[in-house]
């Protein structure tokens, strides 16, 4: 099971895009994140990510444009270092307004991803490297000046902390399927949200003899009051369903909140 304890995060990111010369221009991105465990025995867990990313924009058609993009991603564990990976993705995307409402794009990349040490083997791995073909596409829909509709789908790895002490996990593959609709009337902002997602674990589970796989389905909702020009209010509620091919896995999550932000 996820390890849960109390830790202290921080984020520096910073993402500049700007033109080149006539249709061409650059993107860059640069993000870290620390994370440190206050419970003594969880220092193994203290950890930092680097996020570096960079790459070129064209402008073949008035509603096209081609991304063409570059990241590279680093794990570094502050104690034990055989936990250490990184990884490089390389992608291309196409981006088309089709109409006047909706706007479309769609990409596809490779990610080459090496750990310090070896894992437990499972299919299509090799050692302590790990390669995955990775896609994503948006359809942004805007049927009136006031309501947005985004459907997502994308499919990559994310790096997570599941009993990285035994080494368990260290990674997962997801696959995504997320809905959003989004509206304003007068002085309210509405929002929901579907998902659905599949994640696919690399190691074979030593209990089990067999990939750990998976499922989730997600709701969310939720409304925000804007009071006055700098005080907003609103409410949220989110509900999570994972089911798993490792009964111990399972569970639902309902989480509800309130909030009260100012804008000065």
């Amino acid at each position: 099971m996820t390890v849960r304890a109390k830790r202290t995060k921080n984020d520096l990111n910073f993402f500049t895009e700007f033109p080149l010369s006539g249709k061409l221009g650059l993107r860059a991105n640069l993000r870290h994140i620390n994370h440190n465990y206050l419970p003594s025995s969880l220092n193994s867990m203290d950890r930092s990510h680097l996020y570096a990313s960079g790459g070129f924009t064209y402008l073949f058609f008035p509603e096209t444009s081609v991304f063409v993009n570059y990241k590279y991603d680093g794990t570094d564990f502050k104690s034990v270092n055989t936990h250490d990976a990184k990884s490089h993705n390389a992608s291309i995307s196409i981006e088309k307004k089709l109409s006047p409402e909706i706007i479309g794009k769609i990409g596809a990349g490779f990610e080459f991803r090496k750990y310090e040490n070896n894992f437990v083997l499972a299919p299509n791995t090799s050692g302590n490297k790990y390669d995955t073909f990775t896609f994503d596409a948006q359809v942004v829909w805007k049927p009136q000046s006031q309501s947005r509709v985004i459907l997502i789908a994308e499919r990559k790895n994310i790096e997570t902390g599941l009993d990285i002490v035994n080494e368990l996990s260290r990674f997962y593959t997801s696959t995504l399927i997320d809905l959003s609709w989004f509206h304003t009337m007068d002085k309210f902002d509405f929002n929901l949200g579907f998902g659905w997602e599949i994640a696919q674990y690399p190691e074979i589970n030593n209990d089990a003899a067999k990939r750990r796989d998976d499922r989730y389905s997600t709701f969310r909702a939720e409304i925000s009051w804007h009071l006055k020009t700098w005080l907003t209010a609103g409410v949220n509620y989110g509900f999570k369903n994972r089911s798993s091919n490792l009964v111990t896995t399972e569970y639902d999550g309902h989480i509800g909140g309130i909030s009260l932000k100012s804008a000065f």
